[in-house]
């Protein structure tokens, strides 16, 4: 458990998950950060909570203020295939009246840390390239951006871009040239 004055970043429990349902679908009804478009039901944030249940590489983490939970970051799995299962995809999500306080960096770290104790060699972000709090968080961390999918998503009837970043733990990028054929 990491507290910052009365900021408290833990691991997600089952009574969190309520919260988190309705922080993820504020999102999903307004705002293009996040291109799903269907509310998540009770089943599905409890299939999300067993989900990310089920190995220490994809933690969920939530930050509360007393007993509100104002926001909650995890990573992910990439694929299920198995050569990228040192890889996983993050998110970090706030209750807008929490953003620009400092309690994002405080998710992103909280999960970046676990994913540094499992393991893991890169954790990847897919950001709405209008994002720019999310760019600018994930840069301050160390990502880098490795690519842009221009025009690939829907939101609210308008194609998005998406901007993909990387961060390698225990190792800088490889320099794109080196990689060719």
């Amino acid at each position: 458990m990491r507290e910052n004055s009365t900021v408290t970043i833990h691991s997600a429990g089952k009574s969190d998950m309520e919260s988190v349902r309705g922080i993820l679908n504020l999102y999903i009804e307004t705002s293009a950060c996040l291109w799903s478009e269907t509310l998540r039901n009770g089943r599905d944030i409890m299939r999300m909570y067993r989900l990310h249940q089920y190995s220490d590489r994809t933690p969920l983490m939530v930050a509360k203020i007393g007993r509100e939970v104002v926001g909650f970051s995890a990573l992910s799995f990439v694929s299920t295939h198995e050569g990228w299962r040192e890889v996983a995809e993050d998110m970090v999500y706030l209750s807008p009246k929490y953003t620009g306080q400092g309690i994002g960096t405080q998710l992103l770290e909280a999960v970046m840390l676990r994913g540094h104790q499992t393991g893991l060699f890169a954790v990847i972000a897919k950001i709405n390239a209008e994002n720019t709090a999310s760019l600018a968080l994930h840069r301050f961390f160390g990502f880098e951006e490795c690519g842009v999918l221009r025009d690939v998503g829907i939101k609210f009837g308008q194609r998005r871009s998406c901007v993909q970043m990387i961060y390698y733990y225990n190792r800088t990028a490889p320099d794109p040239v080196s990689i060719l054929p």
